[in-house]
């Protein structure tokens, strides 16, 4: 179905392409021809226009060279003449001669000639003939003696080289017959605007409309006409050429042409629209669009039915390999005949089936063994493949106390204790991969039963190359040994008697202070030694000694702030490091210890034993650079106490050599 629905496509495709192709060409040629016909027409319809106008003139001008030049004011003189021409009056709807004042002397119309005492005084074409001494076309205006719009033409009339008046005629721009030839026309072709065939315009250089099929239009201006208006800034653009030859132009969905009249500076546009001229070409367009649905419709029932014939094989194929997995089906049934493409497939497919069921049988020899070395192994063993568990070894459910139905499909971040731990180990897991190094750190654990543990975990790759093939993980429950090594690690560094820091631990984290200090933040070495601490243990014994000494401790931690340093240096000697701590400050410490320990009784079998403290204060000087040396300083300045008054503050004088 899918060939068939690709093979209708693509004739259709075909068929709609080409017929939209060669519309697009007969639509292009038809435009072309049309505007070419245009062109011609308007300047057909210019020239005869320019012909009859200068024809009038021609008249007007032959008239006026015979008037009586001595009686130009006696209107039986003009009237004598005027009458003698028939022609003249019958050429023009008025005919009428004004002397330079403007005044009309004489005049003919439809009634027949006439004084009037009519002024042409404000017409601007009797002011231009007066100027210029030129004929002159008017602009089409509202006529004083017709009421109607007309269009005047006017010359000169010389006495003595001296304009001494104008001749002229008028026509009437809606019924004259120098337009009859548009009239027919136009009478079946406009409304262009409503899809029609053609329009005829004729407008002068001030974009006045001279003649239009609609009369009402005729005298205003341009804008009356939106197809026209349209052309006219690429008209005065052009500078408002008046040429005779015709020069086409496409607008809009309309073509055309227009050409101009030199005599009377008109110009003639005529208009088409495109969809007219088209429309027998999208007419013969629907017509091949049919007859290629036709045969699209043919060719895909033939197409239909040979594909039908021929894949008839890949259904019985399709119907075995839905069945594939059967084992109820013996391998051998139920394939198309060996012949053709269709027919290696399936025995192809039989191929992989034998191939398959061979694998499956050694893959299960292989999870048989695989799951026997799980149950066997001591230690936790789990695999992970995109970060769920896929695998987990019967010791790993005994470690985290949970059943292997409680982690399968699991993420495995149920068995981390911290989630911000279990974030941090993907990156670091990553780069060790990526570096062909197995990962190994110790994490704490959490099992089904909220209980947590530190196990050594222990990940490599199922594959180096393929990082989809998952992760095998090993946990080593080392609980107890995390316990042992901070045991030790705490013996290594505390006083076992007091549980103050000892000296290593005092002696490194006063290096650290040297070589991370800030002068801008002071710190203090306080060095203590018991007064009277002997005695105590002549008397009462080590166990009293030991009792007050614990006591000595408590006292000091209560001293200082928690991030200061108290340690035990061995016997009756005391250290205390006062980080970030002015000198006047440790001084004022330093006697608060004093006082405390001198006021401290350590109650003994009914004795309240008492001692006091001696204590050196050195500051972390600029110039020092080891810690013996600042030890050395604070023992110095404990010593002045210990040989002057015990039981009181000395501070180390510092000299600068």
């Amino acid at each position: 179905m899918r060939l068939v629905i690709l093979g209708t496509l693509a004739v259709t495709f075909a068929v709609v392409c080409t017929v939209a192709f060669l519309v697009s060409l007969a639509e292009a040629d038809t435009i072309a021809q049309r505007q070419a016909s245009e062109v011609h027409e308007v300047e057909r319809t210019a020239a005869l226009l320019n012909e009859r106008t200068r024809q009038l003139i021609g008249m007007l001008e032959l008239v006026s060279a015979q008037l009586p030049m001595k009686s130009l004011d006696n209107y039986g003189a003009l009237l004598a003449l005027l009458e003698q021409r028939p022609l003249l009056t019958s050429a023009f709807d008025t005919v009428y001669f004004a002397s330079r004042d403007g005044r009309m002397r004489i005049a003919h119309d439809e009634r027949g000639f006439r004084p009037t005492e009519v002024s042409l005084h404000d017409r601007a074409y009797f002011n231009e003939v007066l100027f210029t001494g030129r004929p002159v076309i008017s602009e089409p205006i509202m006529g004083r003696l017709s009421g109607e719009p007309v269009v005047v033409f006017s010359v000169p009339v010389f006495s003595e080289d001296r304009v001494a008046g104008v001749f002229g005629g008028g026509i009437r721009i809606r019924s004259h017959p120098l337009l009859s030839g548009l009239q027919g026309l136009a009478d079946h072709t406009y409304k262009l605007n409503d899809a029609s065939d053609q329009l005829v315009v004729v407008t002068d250089s001030q974009a006045n409309i001279v003649w239009h099929p609609d009369a009402l239009k005729v005298g205003r201006g341009i804008d009356q006409e939106p197809a026209v208006a349209a052309l006219m800034p690429d008209w005065t653009k052009a500078g408002g050429p008046i040429n005779a030859r015709g020069t086409s132009f496409s607008v809009s969905d309309h073509i055309g042409a227009y050409a101009g009249m030199a005599t009377a500076n008109w110009i003639v546009w005529r208009l088409q629209s495109k969809a007219s001229i088209l429309e027998p070409i999208h007419h013969a367009r629907w017509k091949a669009l049919k007859a290629g649905a036709l045969v699209t419709t043919i060719l895909t029932l033939g197409l239909a039915a040979v594909l039908w014939w021929l894949l008839a094989p890949l259904r019985v194929l399709q119907s075995r390999a839905s069945k594939m997995f059967d084992s109820e089906i013996k391998i051998e049934d139920g394939w198309p005949r060996p012949v053709g493409e269709i027919g290696e497939l399936g025995f192809l497919m039989q191929q992989v089936l034998r191939e398959k069921a061979a694998i499956d049988q050694q893959a299960d020899v292989k999870s048989a063994q695989l799951l026997s070395v799980l149950e066997a192994a001591p230690i936790a063993i789990l695999l992970t493949r995109n970060r769920c568990f896929e695998l987990v070894s019967p010791a790993a459910c005994r470690i985290l106390r949970r059943t292997e139905a409680e982690l399968i499909g699991q993420l495995a971040r149920v068995i981390y204790f911290s989630n911000w731990e279990y974030e941090q180990l993907g990156p670091v897991v990553s780069e060790a991969f990526a570096n062909h190094r197995e990962f190994e750190g110790e994490l704490e654990f959490i099992r089904g039963d909220q209980t947590t543990f530190w196990g050594r975990l222990i990940g490599r790759p199922v594959s180096w190359t393929d990082a989809s093939a998952g992760t095998i993980w090993t946990v080593f429950d080392i609980s107890e040994e995390k316990r042992e090594r901070a045991a030790l690690e705490w013996k290594a560094n505390h006083d076992a008697l007091t549980g103050l820091a000892n000296r290593a631990a005092l002696i490194r984290e006063l290096e650290r202070h040297i070589e991370i200090r800030n002068l801008s933040q002071p710190s203090a070495l306080l060095l203590m030694d018991l007064d009277r601490f002997k005695p105590v243990n002549d008397a009462y014994g080590h166990a009293a000694g030991d009792a007050v000494l614990k006591g000595i401790a408590l006292t000091l931690v209560s001293c200082v702030r928690g991030g200061d340093l108290v340690a035990r240096l061995g016997g009756d000697e005391f250290a205390i490091l006062l980080r970030d701590c002015t000198t006047e400050v440790a001084m004022r410490v330093a006697k608060s210890i004093c006082d405390s320990v001198k006021n401290q009784k350590v109650p003994w079998n009914g004795v309240n034993l008492e001692v006091g403290i001696s204590v050196g204060v050195a500051p972390l000087f600029e110039d020092l650079k080891a810690v013996p040396e600042w030890m050395a300083c604070a023992d110095q300045a404990c010593y002045s106490v210990k040989s002057a008054i015990r039981g009181t503050v000395a501070l180390y004088k510092h000299s600068i050599n």
